[in-house]
């Protein structure tokens, strides 16, 4: 607040990889590794809202009725959490890492998983499809627009798995959207 940073919550945990802010004004931090979500009032001490008992929480952001989704690792499940903290699996999905989520502006769900590189759309408890099938192993984060396009960035391409991950790759999604040419491929006589 007024370009002045202070510290609001120090975790148990090792790592915070994800942040939310709810319509209650509190911050929710998701916590890694051994992962909960507390809840951070403004001024007030931190305390747990919601344990899944999973290893990580990579993403969280809320809805227009105040249920908080988060994305988890290693089991690739969604959670969602009623404003007053009671859990429920939204969607237990094939991958390792749900590592990023967004609302599109029609209301769907999305998400960006870890090491299938997917864009899932998520219609329902446990209901989803590919929305997309990215060149990358790893959706690090989405972004939605007004006119219906989806956004993801992405980390490792599936063809370098293993070795030295690249810059973030932008994925647009959406009408009339091409996905990039493979690292050494595609069009480009430079490559």
């Amino acid at each position: 607040k007024d370009g002045k940073a202070s510290l609001v919550f120090d975790a148990k945990e090792l790592e915070v990889h994800a942040l939310a802010v709810g319509p209650d004004g509190a911050v929710y931090a998701g916590t890694s590794p051994k992962g909960k979500i507390y809840r951070i009032p403004e001024g007030g001490e931190a305390k747990v809202f919601f344990d899944p008992g999973e290893e990580y929480l990579w993403a969280m952001l809320f809805d227009g009725a105040g249920n908080l989704y988060a994305g988890t690792g290693k089991n690739g499940k969604i959670y969602r959490v009623s404003p007053e903290g009671n859990g429920e699996i939204w969607l237990d999905s094939d991958e390792t890492h749900v590592r990023s989520l967004a609302f599109r502006s029609d209301g769907k769900l999305l998400a960006g998983t870890d090491p299938g590189g997917l864009v899932l759309e998520v219609s329902g408890p446990g209901k989803s499809f590919v929305l997309y099938d990215a060149p990358v192993r790893e959706i690090a984060a989405l972004a939605c627009d007004t006119k219906g396009n989806v956004y993801a960035a992405g980390l490792e391409t599936k063809a370098m798995a293993g070795g030295m991950p690249p810059m973030p790759i932008p994925v647009p999604i959406g009408p009339g959207a091409q996905p990039p040419a493979p690292p050494g491929g595609g069009d480009n006589p430079e490559a």
